[in-house]
């Protein structure tokens, strides 16, 4: 709800609806905690009035107030000299009833700069809060704040009113038979009574006297209405001519003399135009400008999350930056690390081209082994058994070799066995000198410190043993 001058307060709801406030307001009309003043750029909900029935609702410049579908008044915000009604001088954080008006059914609520009206449905008027003219008091009663409402006119006086406006300093009402009365601070002739005399009761204003007007508003120092004249529409149709009187200042009353009006004058470039309700021109500009700013806060506050978001954009992207760059530097080592592991794997891997070898470990200096083996028999060259001597090739092929510890193969892949268990000479490794003891059957010997022999490895040829047999 914005900062709004005193208006006609009359904004009928259909039916219970939220009520949402903005703009630069006073704090306390949020019902959100006191605070001294509070900028809100986008509608907020008031949460205290959503069980309210709403039927009305008016607005001052630091107070509001709300009609319920059952003539109830509820009032909040900055208190100043009494205009909300209740029985302190505090401020009020929400919505709270008008104890004063309990047992007075209200249709219609307006406020001025420090007093506030009320017209109940059987047509009597109240007033409250502070005014010297604004208030419709005798002079030994405008000098003190009203702080509960009181019964200015009614029906027992011979007025009825229907409708009701309020400025900072004066206030105008239609009754229900049409007529238009005015009172209060009378500057620039806005009580439109000929004169710039401020009066404390409502007075009826002369000049329109026999015509009906339909609707009133106020400026604040300036007063329009709508007003039927001879020959136009019925009083219960709607239409009538724009009047306007009081302060001429910027062209506010649309007359081209551009002098101020003491009384009620009609607007000539309108002439031929029938209007059933009229608001001032300077509101009609405040409100715009008031949208003008919320679009502008919009505006701003959408640069503001644009700016915020390309910084947060910027932030990631460099984020996912510095992310992918690790990545492909732990993708690397990763993959150095496996082809690492593949080469330590592969040379110990078991295959079908691999020799399958049965590693002993070297024996002490007192368990040597010999080259003599007792079970191997045969009744030739036994004597050549402990003699081996080297081959004269540098390598073997040993891809032919199997574990295994009885069946015997000779390397060419003969089946046919040698009588004798003569000894083929093998060539030797950095490891130890490699000795053929029977066919298919190679052994690592080496040497120990002592200068003693001791077997290190037995290597079995596939060409003479199978898988199987080797594992037996």
């Amino acid at each position: 709800m914005p900062k709004l001058k005193p208006s006609e307060g009359d904004t009928e709801i259909e039916s219970p609806k939220d009520i949402y406030v903005w703009g630069n307001v006073f704090g306390s009309m949020l019902d959100h905690g006191y605070v001294s003043r509070a900028n809100v750029s986008v509608p907020r909900l008031l949460k205290s009035a959503q069980i309210l029935d709403v039927q009305s609702i008016a607005c001052g410049e630091k107070h509001a107030a709300i009609v319920t579908k059952q003539g109830q008044v509820f009032s909040w915000g900055e208190e100043n000299g009494g205009r909300l009604g209740h029985k302190m001088s505090d401020s009020v954080s929400h919505p709270k009833i008008i104890e004063s008006l309990a047992t007075t059914h209200v249709k219609a609520i307006a406020f001025g700069a420090k007093h506030t009206c009320a017209v109940s449905v059987s047509g009597e008027l109240y007033e409250w809060g502070e005014g010297i003219h604004s208030l419709g008091l005798w002079k030994d009663q405008c000098q003190r704040s009203q702080w509960f409402p009181h019964k200015l006119i009614g029906p027992s006086d011979g007025i009825s009113v229907s409708k009701i406006a309020c400025a900072q300093w004066h206030t105008a009402i239609i009754s229900s038979s049409g007529q238009l009365f005015t009172y209060g601070d009378g500057t620039f002739g806005v009580l439109g009574h000929g004169d710039t005399c401020s009066i404390a009761q409502p007075k009826e204003v002369e000049s329109l006297r026999g015509l009906r007007a339909k609707c009133v508003t106020c400026g604040p120092w300036h007063t329009a209405a709508i007003v039927e004249t001879l020959g136009t529409t019925k009083s219960n149709a709607p239409g009538g001519k724009l009047f306007t009187w009081g302060d001429a200042d910027r062209l506010k009353l649309g007359h081209t003399d551009k002098k101020s009006k003491l009384v009620p004058t009609r607007v000539e470039s309108l002439i031929d135009c029938d209007f059933s309700q009229v608001i001032t021109l300077a509101e009609e500009c405040r409100h715009r400008s008031l949208k003008v700013q919320l679009y502008k806060r919009k505006v701003e506050e959408t640069c503001l999350t644009v700016r915020d978001e390309a910084t947060k954009c910027k932030a990631a992207q460099e984020i996912i930056k510095v992310l992918t760059n690790q990545r492909n530097a732990l993708s690397k080592t990763l993959s150095g690390g496996m082809e690492l592991e593949d080469s330590r794997i592969k040379p110990s891997c078991v295959t079908t081209k691999q020799p399958v070898t049965s590693e002993l470990p070297d024996p002490p200096d007192k368990t040597i082994v010999t080259g003599k083996f007792p079970h191997i028999t045969g009744s030739r060259n036994q004597h050549n058994t402990g003699k081996m001597d080297m081959l004269s090739e540098p390598t073997l092929n040993v891809d032919d070799l199997v574990v295994h510890q009885n069946r015997l193969r000779m390397p060419n892949g003969s089946s046919d066995y040698d009588s004798g268990t003569d000894t083929i000479n093998v060539p030797s490794d950095c490891n130890g000198v490699i000795e053929q003891i029977e066919r298919g059957v190679y052994v690592t010997v080496v040497m120990s410190p002592s200068g003693k022999k001791g077997i290190k490895r037995i290597k079995f040829s596939r060409k003479h043993f199978g898988e199987k047999e080797a594992q037996k």
